[in-house]
């Protein structure tokens, strides 16, 4: 179902008319009107309200519910305002000479994020990548299932570490998210769930099997 067909549902299951429907929203029951027969799309933040009215993400009203989901394969709709950023697992990282391997989860859907979401943060939607966490070594902060956004900028040197900051980077045992702190001859990773992990500290040889990506810029969460 796209916004058309959501809004007459909504409408439908909560005995609602248009002009009801505007009320909550807070625009006019003409621009319900238009959205209702798919004549305009809701956008900034009339976008938001609706969203938060009807109990659906931004994405779903612009590019369809569950029902009906964009393949992995496409973009976000030309002019949207909207880049698709995917999710992606590392498939080979270990060691000092292999080149780093990402592949898309393909059971995964997109996420939508603005065009200016980017420019914000001063990165590059091209390079972005989404990741699951895998454990409970940074709980709070980051729970086992979230998923965090970041740019993939490898090789990320040392040098251009910014301590205490969350980065997503493999040792020869895998895939880690960790903050990550530097010294001149070591680097730190540090657990923010202390209690139940130690610091792990590199150097020496131990520094060329890590690989840096980059630093987590976003997290979301699902509660169900």
């Amino acid at each position: 179902m796209h916004c058309a067909e959501i809004l007459s549902k909504y409408m439908y299951d909560n005995r609602l008319t248009q002009q009801m429907l505007a009320e909550r929203v807070g625009v006019t029951r003409q621009t319900i009107a238009l959205w209702a027969t798919g004549k305009t799309l809701p956008k900034g933040k009339n976008l938001k309200r609706l969203a938060d009215t009807i109990g659906v993400s931004e994405s779903v009203i612009l590019f369809g519910s569950k029902s009906n989901v964009i393949p992995l394969q496409t973009e976000a709709p030309e002019n949207s305002g909207f880049i698709a950023v995917r999710e992606f697992s590392l498939t080979a990282s270990a060691g000092s000479g292999s080149v780093p391997t990402w592949d898309q989860v393909e059971e995964s859907e997109p996420a939508f994020y603005r065009e200016d979401f980017f420019v914000r943060h001063g990165i590059k939607a091209k390079r972005c990548r989404r990741i699951k966490v895998r454990g409970d070594s940074m709980s709070p902060t980051l729970e086992d299932g979230d998923t965090v956004l970041f740019e993939d900028r490898y090789p990320v040197l040392l040098s251009e570490i910014r301590d205490g900051g969350i980065y997503v980077f493999s040792t020869e045992f895998g895939l880690r998210i960790k903050r990550l702190y530097r010294t001149k001859q070591t680097l730190i990773a540090h657990s923010d769930n202390t209690s139940q992990y130690k610091e792990e500290e590199y150097s020496g040889e131990e520094l060329n099997s890590i690989k840096v990506f980059g630093e987590v810029i976003e997290v979301s969460r699902t509660f169900k």
